[in-house]
């Protein structure tokens, strides 16, 4: 069946005449049809057609076909049925017309472009766009998202065009670039004789960029620069805003404008990669020169977050905030202490803060994006730490030492009869985590990451480490004892005459004391599958977990510069840990370490060691400490008897001062322990307890009320309601204003609620809002605010509240206006 056949059956299904002049000379066509209805050929024979039609039988229809033009209407007898009839043509605009159930006033239209619906995959997709009551300027926007297969706004079609550039040739195939630079010109103040996608794309570029950094120089409107906001945000299309702001940036030479302004001008620019560079180099210059305000500093790192370019620079911004807060820090510290128990307390509770923000520091900076930006600031706090914090504070710390013993703080020694010993005496199982060389400042921060987990509450405190501080007698002091001891040739300890070297002997020594106990490590643990973990589970009372990535990471040469690395590493496998530990229905969960360390991670210079002779009956020769019967006085150590330390024996115990490395051969300096500093002594203790019911809960965002909009362009007041803690997260919310219908009304703005300030006032945040120029055609209509939650490694923007509000705009400037 022939096309023309097709369609002439679908329009008898609901005509019952159809007139069609024909000009195509079809004639074969129309006297080929067999489509069950009755044929006429007007050969001047007019009236016998009208006579045969009013006669017929009712339900009859009837095809009244001409090969002439049609008759103008004072000539034309069969005018009074063809008012009533349906007007049939065969010719491809008509029969577009005829498909699309679209008034034939379109024809024109049509005709122009009709090479357009040749093809009917385009036919069809236009077709599901058009609206009865489309202009011409509409059908042509919604031909053209048709071809691109985006919206039907000049935004979108704009943006999937710069993504598609080739695309273009399409739309002036079929000619329609004439109402696309008429739409382009009406919404974007775009205006120029012969516009291009390229000159369009580097106006919108530019306008965007000099509306955050000279207002005066830019060519386009406020709409403009929401364009390429909006455009930063399309998960679609922003991959395509990222290569033409690059290739325009080398085009235009944008390096030279940025270097000619002020940081003030460029901290909220985005459009441009040099632009975060620029604030990159800025902020780095302010810190290595020690001129710039701290909370300055910090507002900057945190408001470039919402920059385009943030992801590829987040680890520099982090890098700087770690290095900020490391220098006010040292500069507010007065490392005043007074005594031994207050050294432990003020190091818990304030400096080794310190040694956090120094770690985070190298972290960060060792996976920078850009790490030759760092490197002079590399060197700044390596001093700054070393020289200013670590040495000053350990010097200070250095004569309390000898007080050792005098305490009333909690010793590590004590551990098992304080903790272990009660639970088990109350019929309660026990799980105790021990994390070789988990420094306290990094146990805050486990803690803090247990604490946000699900049904887990975690606390910290401090515990006085056995001193040396190294591996083998800090692992015995955790076991049940009352001596601890040096017997053997070696650096072997002994737990009430019982050698502690090794699993099998700290196993034998926890069960000697309560039959139910096992130790076991960390790798072995993990590997039991639930129904084995529960069986296991069952047969211990206690059950001493070990886990060596720090230590066993720092310890050798070749990977020492990683350990902070293998810090981060500990916290997924501790998480594990734990998380295996409530699969089999444990509640009771101590993480402790063995002893703490020293890091520095520039490499220690030759003439920072110190020599010392070693002692013929040297039990151990380490770069921290000595154990032997003799020992020579050196102005390096300091010397103690075995039982000034609680420990019982004659040998003699050599701790390095302060800071101090006994120069030894070979690699293996970065990281140390074995000593008395602050760093190595303080052991942490976190205790974990499973909650019953989940209570850790995001913080609460609210806007300050508004109840209406009358301005272009406003400031909305964001409140924070409580501070972070352990059991209240922060939030990441998206904001944006929308009509009821969902069309997007304004910017969106991103922001992390996070303030852990206590002052109402400070938790407040204002955040700027542009209304597009669309905006315009809901006033005096209720729009919505919208918060929308962010979540990291997802897609998924989950509503967090919304807010009905009125838009009253007494007039529209259409955004000319900067």
């Amino acid at each position: 069946m022939s096309e023309i056949a097709k369609k002439l059956g679908k329009l008898f299904e609901k005509e019952e005449i159809v007139f069609w002049y024909d000009e195509k000379e079809l004639k074969n066509e129309f006297d080929a049809l067999d489509i069950g209805v009755q044929k006429f050929c007007i050969q001047n024979d007019e009236f016998n057609i009208k006579y045969q039609i009013l006669t017929a039988d009712k339900g009859s229809k009837f095809l009244i076909y001409s090969d002439q033009r049609e008759p103008e209407p004072k000539e034309n007898w069969l005018l009074d049925l063809q008012l009533r009839a349906y007007m049939f043509s065969a010719d491809q605009a008509s029969m577009v017309i005829n498909d699309l159930g679209i008034e034939i006033s379109y024809k024109p239209f049509i005709e122009k472009h009709i090479a357009f619906f040749a093809a009917k995959s385009r036919k069809e997709a236009f077709s599901k766009r058009f609206e009865s009551g489309d202009n011409v300027g509409i059908m042509a926007l919604k031909m053209i998202a048709s071809l691109l297969k985006c919206e039907t706004t000049i935004e979108h079609i704009m943006m999937a065009l710069l993504a598609k550039q080739e695309m273009y040739d399409d739309i002036c195939k079929y000619h329609l670039e004439e109402y696309l630079w008429k739409s382009v010109k009406t919404k974007y103040r775009y205006s120029v004789d012969t516009p291009t996608l390229k000159d369009f794309g580097y106006k919108i570029m530019q306008n965007h960029f000099y509306a955050l950094v000279d207002t005066d120089r830019c060519e386009l409107n406020k709409e403009a620069v929401l364009f390429v906001k909006t455009w930063m945000d399309s998960s679609t299309n922003k991959k395509s805003f990222k290569t033409l702001s690059k290739s325009i940036q080398k085009e235009l030479s944008i390096s030279t404008k940025v270097d000619k302004c002020q940081l003030q001008q460029i901290k909220k620019c985005d459009t441009y990669e040099v632009c975060e560079q620029f604030i990159v180099s800025k902020i780095a210059k302010t810190i290595q020169e020690k001129k710039g305000n701290s909370d300055e500093i910090l507002a900057l790192c945190r408001l470039r977050e919402g920059s385009f370019w943030y992801q590829d620079y987040k680890n520099i911004y982090k890098a700087f905030i770690s290095a900020t807060k490391l220098i006010l820090s040292v500069k507010e510290c007065s490392f005043d202490i007074e005594d031994f128990s207050q050294g432990i307390t003020l190091y818990a509770q304030k400096y080794s803060k310190i040694d956090y923000h120094y770690r985070k520091y190298v972290n960060y900076s060792s996976i920078s994006e850009h790490a030759e930006v760092l490197k002079s600031l590399d060197s700044i706090v390596e001093d700054i730490y070393l020289n200013s914090y670590l040495r000053v504070i350990n010097d200070t710390w250095q004569p309390y030492i000898s007080d050792y013993k005098d305490s009333h703080l909690t010793y590590q020694k004590t551990f098992y009869a304080n903790y272990v010993t009660p639970l088990v005496q109350s019929k309660q199982k026990v799980f105790v985590i021990i994390s070789d060389a988990l420094r306290y400042e990094c146990a805050v921060e486990l803690k803090n990451k247990i604490a946000g987990f699900n049904r887990f509450d975690a606390d910290v405190q401090p515990l006085i480490g056995v001193l040396p501080s190294y591996t083998q007698l800090g692992m015995a002091s955790l076991l049940p004892n009352k001596t601890l001891s040096f017997k053997g040739k070696d650096d072997a300890v002994y737990v009430d005459g019982v050698s502690s070297k090794g699993s099998k002997n700290r196993d034998k020594i926890l069960k000697s004391k309560h039959e139910r106990s096992v130790y076991i490590d960390s790798e072995s643990f993990l590997d039991f599958d639930q129904s084995d973990g529960r069986v296991f589970a069952k047969a211990h009372d206690i059950i001493y977990i070990y886990h060596n990535e720090i230590d066993a990471t720092g310890d050798k040469s070749a990977s020492e510069n990683r350990v902070f690395d293998a810090v981060n590493s500990s916290f997924v496998t501790i998480e594990k840990i734990i998380s295996q530990i409530s699969t089999i229905n444990g509640t009771n969960i101590f993480i402790t370490a063995d002893h703490g360390f020293l890091y520095q991670d520039r490499p220690t210079a030759d003439s920072e060691f110190c020599k010392v002779d070693k002692p013929d009956s040297a039990k151990r020769f380490n770069r921290r400490f000595i154990i032997s019967n003799e020992i020579e006085p050196n102005s390096c150590i300091d010397i103690y008897d075995a039982s000034s330390l609680d420990i019982a024996g004659d040998e003699k115990i050599a701790l390095a001062k302060s800071i101090n490395k006994i120069r030894l051969q070979g690699g293996g300096h970065r990281f140390v322990h074995g000593g008395a500093t602050l760093q190595e002594m303080v052991v942490p203790l976190i205790t974990v307890k499973k909650r019953r019911r989940d209570d850790t809960r995001d913080v609460e965002v609210s806007v300050i009320p508004m109840s209406k909009i009358t301005t272009n362009s406003i400031v909305l007041s964001c409140y924070q309601e409580d501070i972070v803690s352990q059991k209240v997260k922060p939030m990441r919310l998206k904001i944006a204003f929308y009509a009821n219908d969902g069309t997007l009304l304004s910017n969106s703005q991103s922001f992390t609620f996070d303030s852990i300030d206590a002052h109402d006032r400070n938790r407040e945040v204002k955040l700027k809002f542009d209304f597009k120029q669309n905006a315009s055609d809901y006033s005096g209509e209720e729009i919505k605010l919208v918060l929308k939650q962010l979540i990291e490694e997802s897609s998924e923007e989950p509503l967090y509240k919304e807010y009905n509000i009125k838009l009253q705009l007494s007039f529209f400037n259409d955004f000319d206006d900067f």
